[in-house]
């Protein structure tokens, strides 16, 4: 049976300037947005691949993002790295 890692959820300060990287930097397409009590969610999906990345602003919580440890690396292919890397 193949694996597919399908999602991955990322917890964002700001929904909106988050898809502005994801969705105009990197030309992912938006899928849907959601909101659930205390929660903006968003998720892209690529074109071609199928992986999705889904958005979640906690609007509870004003603290600083902390990824820790778990997550270290997001690969993502696009024509144009250059301009994906700079508006990071």
């Amino acid at each position: 049976m193949t694996q597919i890692l399908g999602q991955y959820c990322i917890n964002v300060r700001d929904i909106d300037k988050a898809l502005e990287f994801w969705e105009g930097v990197c030309e992912l397409p938006l899928q849907h947005r959601t909101e659930i009590p205390g929660v903006l969610e968003a998720v892209l999906q690529a074109e071609q691949g199928g992986s999705r990345i889904q958005l979640a602003q906690h609007l509870e919580n004003d603290a600083p993002i902390d990824m820790g440890t778990a997550m270290w690396k997001i690969y993502v292919k696009h024509q144009t790295v250059k301009g994906c890397t700079i508006a990071l």
